[in-house]
């Protein structure tokens, strides 16, 4: 059984540590309790542990390892910061997939569709995408 942690994870008999996004080695009955309590996502359950690639508007293209997935935003650990973060779905799609899909849905030149794709994707920014 796997599990990644979502909150941060401190051994007492052990005193190791686990940050969210970490994979938490313990026996399958310990993940399970930390999985009711909160603090451990299990895999196999979830979806955690996917690596994504994701489109920051500050940052640029990163990747990270999700810790929760929902049907609308996705969670992680963010990889410049360390702080856990829940992002829209939408930070999933890149630029270069967004702006071919317009040039080829719109009929619109390839300069005309990335700027319209850059423009989409701020607004997500700007209209709070971050929680």
């Amino acid at each position: 059984m796997e599990a990644i942690a979502i909150r941060p994870i401190r051994v007492k008999n052990t005193g190791k540590e686990f940050r969210p996004g970490d994979q938490v080695e313990a026996k399958p009955e310990k993940l399970l309790l930390w999985s009711e309590k909160g603090f451990v996502r299990i895999v196999e359950e979830s979806g955690a542990g996917e690596i994504v690639r994701f489109n920051s508007p500050v940052f640029g293209e990163l990747e990270g390892i999700v810790l929760e997935r929902g049907d609308d935003t996705f969670t992680l650990r963010h990889p410049l910061t360390g702080e856990t973060v829940t992002l829209p779905n939408e930070w999933l799609v890149s630029l270069e997939e967004r702006s071919a899909i317009i040039e080829h849905d719109g009929g619109l030149p390839r300069e005309e569709a990335d700027a319209r794709a850059q423009a989409e994707f701020y607004a997500l920014f700007r209209k709070g995408g971050m929680q």
